[in-house]
């Protein structure tokens, strides 16, 4: 999801739920936007970005749950 998405997806939230709305690359030293293989052409660069904020999502989760 990029910034445009987010913003588009909270808006249709009351603001205490918009506040949960996040890309996958904040839970990352990083807070981009992940590169859309679409125009890069790079799908090999879009996988490494969404394997670690998947585990760095479920890193998140885990400590949640403690």
């Amino acid at each position: 999801m990029d910034e445009g998405n987010q913003r588009r997806i909270q808006k249709l939230f009351c603001p205490k739920t918009a506040s949960k709305v996040y890309k996958l690359l904040e839970f990352t030293k990083t807070n981009k936007d992940i590169a859309d293989p679409w125009y890069t052409g790079d799908f090999e660069q879009a996988y490494q970005e969404i394997d670690i904020g998947t585990t760095k999502l479920l890193e998140f989760l885990l400590s949640k749950e403690k």
